[in-house]
């Protein structure tokens, strides 16, 4: 074979890779933005002995153009997992189970101490710090996201109050 030949062949291999390249570039971007929501900071804390209730808490992150649901979230720790919000009604802080949260279109939500959290009740297993648990966030629109969460000690959470709970995861 030449030496023209062999430069020939190097520049198609060298086009066609760039061009695979480019093509899962596309996909990649296709994909975020197909997923325009995500979650960051997602804990689940240890519950305190003798109790089978917890509480898990993230970022979920709208990136997208448009608002979005969460309407419920699932987890394999438990059958009943509720969304709740913390709210000062009468003077007193009063917790409440909410039906969905809204999610503004390029904004964040945070689920925390004293605002909205989740709930998980008759847990079927103890959670560990150093197990991560999935949860499945699901939104109004049908679409699923699963979301490994940090297992925490109330402990380990420096600066976070108590949110009053110790007494009582696209497909």
């Amino acid at each position: 074979m030449s030496s023209a030949s062999i430069r020939n062949l190097t520049v198609a291999s060298m086009l066609g890779a760039l061009g695979l390249l480019g093509v899962s570039v596309l996909s990649v971007s296709a994909l975020a933005q197909d997923h325009p929501v995500s979650v960051d900071n997602a804990t689940l804390r240890e519950p305190l002995p003798g109790k089978n209730v917890t509480t898990a808490y993230f970022d979920v992150i709208n990136a997208s153009g448009k608002p979005r649901e969460l309407v419920a979230v699932e987890s394999g720790l438990t059958d009943r997992v509720e969304l709740h919000q913390h709210r000062h009604e009468g003077g007193m802080m009063q917790m409440r189970e909410v039906s969905s949260v809204a999610l503004p279109p390029e904004a964040t939500v945070r689920f925390e101490p004293g605002g909205y959290h989740i709930m998980l009740f008759g847990l079927s297993e103890r959670p560990e710090r150093g197990r991560p648990e999935t949860l499945v966030l699901r939104f109004a629109d049908g679409e699923t996201l699963a979301v490994e969460a940090e297992v925490v000690s109330v402990m380990d959470e420096k600066g976070q109050g108590d949110d009053g709970h110790s007494h009582h995861h696209r497909h």
